[in-house]
């Protein structure tokens, strides 16, 4: 038999393990364990923005801080949002860590799927003893309120004369979001509203260009763009347009050719308008058979100009024209144009006046200079040559009226031209003097008639070196070598002296100037004819010595003594006899037991006198 015991604790501690026993009067009937689970999370409160309430936010990507809290120690949190956009909860609520609400963090509407209108969030949160009842808080997103699009940044470049490129940036769209036009608008006041669309519908930078308007002209322009609440418009930009040009052309030049001569026209091109041009254009020359423009006219290529700036001028040329007859022809220069069918590409203040006046052009028959060739040169000197040429034709007309050469120290000598006489053509020949010696000439023949003078080509020559003669006169007893020389100006020639046997160089002479008793000689940078004279003499002298009676000298007789070198000797007198006197060269030199000649330059004598020693008797009388 069962009974049911039912009893209450309030002892026990939720979510802890216990055990319990059943008594009866007798016996322990048994022992029970149990587990009591904790209570479910209640939750505290969903914050938004800090606080326990519904918040409002400005826009779909504003923020705004999250935070939940829960009791009873919650272990896992769940959201579910409903969207303004559908009017309807999730399906399902989305796990989330708890953490990530315990503590504040910032959450965007938009990342939640938040869109204007009333949105809501539900947060709940579990633990072991179940789901606490949701947490729910609106989030409202009111609409935005109708608005036209915001443009800014008025810009203006690429102005000319008549147009220019406008633009701005639209930077919003306004509410509703969708422009339907875009442009610019543009006028002679501020605030214009003479509004040309641009074509695009979508925010952003846009340009467009703007013809028709007035050179010289102060204009106000505005960026605009349209949705359905209306026209937005950026602040006023402005920009003046440039000035017309007026372009024209001076009277064209040469005027008096040649037939058969290529030539060339040239004209000045002037900017005499308020502008500039802006950018290049083309010119061109016309050429009239006739004067004033009369008889066929043909246009020649045309060439191009750079821009050219109010107040400036440039030069045009034609290409290269040949008159193929002469007589009296006409030509002008026209600017802005390329040719007589084409009306020019530079807007202008006056279009009438690009071409300039036609100017007459006399084309003369052919002249023709006279014809020289074949320069010559020979028979040259030291300061002269014998020039020439061939003057093979007389030119047009065909009278010549001087015929001769030209030469001088570079190419093409035109200063120092001197007539040879004749007025024919064929070869001459004529004696140019004067000249410097050793010098490089440059030299041509030439023919003048009535048109000009004609030139052969160049010839060159060099006139002759002087030559200097080196003559040598060697005396008696030696020689020069080599005995002479011919030396070029400027040259050197060397000579060696060098005495016979038994012979010295006593001395040597240049041109009668005693230079020394040298072994050589050099003549550097002659300049004039030289003698080289050389001195000898013999090497050897003869000393002689002698001595009388009574006593000797060493050496004795002819001695033989080298030029230069020293000589002694000894005098020794006799027993009983002693020296009386020494004479050299007839000279006494005293009774010397000894002499020395030195640095022997010549023969000398040495002679010797001794004389007896006296006894003397004492005598006594008695």
């Amino acid at each position: 038999m069962y009974k049911s015991v039912y009893f209450t604790s309030t002892s026990i501690t939720p979510g802890t393990y216990s055990d319990l026993g059943l008594y009866d009067t007798n016996s322990m009937a048994g022992l029970f364990s149990f587990t009591v689970p904790p209570p479910p999370v209640s939750v505290v409160s969903v914050l938004l923005n800090g606080a326990n309430q519904d918040v409002t936010l400005p826009t779909p990507t504003s923020t705004f801080t999250l935070q939940s809290t829960g009791t009873n120690n919650p272990t896992a949190c769940y959201m579910n949002t409903l969207l303004a956009s559908t009017g309807q909860w999730g399906k399902f609520y989305v796990p989330y860590i708890c953490s990530d609400y315990i503590n504040p963090s910032v959450v965007s509407p938009r990342t939640l799927g938040f869109t204007v209108g009333q949105n809501a969030i539900s947060i709940i949160m579990k633990n072991a003893g179940g789901y606490s009842s949701p947490g729910v808080h609106t989030i409202t997103i009111p609409s935005a309120p109708p608005s036209v699009p915001t443009v800014i940044a008025p810009t203006s470049a690429f102005i000319t004369t008549t147009s220019a490129t406008l633009g701005a940036n639209v930077a919003s769209s306004g509410n509703p979001a969708l422009i339907s036009t875009r442009g610019v608008c543009f006028g002679s006041a501020p605030i214009p509203t003479n509004c040309v669309a641009e074509g695009g519908v979508t925010a952003g930078v846009f340009t467009q260009s703007v013809v028709g308007l007035a050179p010289g002209t102060l204009y106000y322009y505005r960026g605009y763009a349209t949705n359905s609440t209306g026209t937005g418009y950026s602040s006023d930009g402005t920009f003046t347009t440039l000035l017309l040009p007026d372009i024209t052309s001076s009277m064209a030049t040469p005027v008096v050719v040649i037939v058969g001569t290529p030539l060339t026209f040239s004209g000045t091109i002037s900017n005499i308008g308020a502008g500039s041009t802006g950018a290049s254009f083309s010119n061109f020359f016309q050429v009239a058979t006739a004067a004033s423009g009369g008889g066929t006219i043909t246009d020649l290529t045309a060439t191009t100009m750079t821009t050219l700036p109010a107040g400036a001028t440039g030069t045009a040329t034609s290409p290269s024209y040949t008159f193929s007859t002469s007589g009296t022809y006409s030509v002008r220069a026209c600017a802005d144009k390329s040719s007589s069918a084409n009306l020019g590409t530079i807007a202008e203040s006056n279009e009438t006046n690009n071409c300039g006046a036609w100017t007459t052009v006399t084309v003369a028959a052919a002249t023709v200079v006279p014809t020289v060739t074949t320069p010559t040169a020979t028979a040259i000197t030291v300061s002269g040559a014998t020039l020439g040429a061939n003057v093979t034709s007389l030119g047009t007309p065909a009278t010549i009226t001087a015929r001769g050469t030209c030469l001088g120290a570079s190419a093409s000598p035109m200063t120092n031209c001197v007539a040879e006489g004749n007025t024919s053509t064929g070869v001459f020949t004529q004696v140019r003097t004067g000249l410097l010696s050793n010098t490089l000439y440059y030299y041509r023949g030439y023919a003048t008639n009535s048109t000009g003078t004609g030139y052969s080509s160049d010839g060159t020559f060099t006139t002759a070196t002087p030559m200097y003669s080196m003559s040598t006169v060697a005396g008696t007893g030696g020689s020069i070598s080599p005995t002479s020389a011919t030396v070029a100006q400027g040259g050197s020639a060397s000579f060696t002296v060098t005495p016979n046997t038994g012979y010295s160089t006593i001395g040597v002479s240049v041109d009668g100037m005693p230079q020394g008793p040298l072994p050589s000689y050099t003549f550097t940078n002659v300049q004039a004819n030289h003698q080289l004279t050389a001195f000898f003499a013999s090497s050897l002298y003869t000393i002689t010595a002698s001595s009388g009676l009574g006593g000797s000298i060493s050496p004795t007789g002819s001695v033989l003594v080298n030029r230069g070198s020293n000589q002694a000797f000894t005098i020794t007198p006799s027993a009983g006899y002693s020296i009386s006197s020494v004479s050299v060269d007839g000279v006494n030199q005293g009774p010397l037991p000894s002499y020395t000649f030195t640095n022997v330059q010549a023969a000398h004598t040495i002679d010797t006198v001794f004389t007896a020693n006296t006894v003397k008797t004492r005598y006594q009388q008695f």
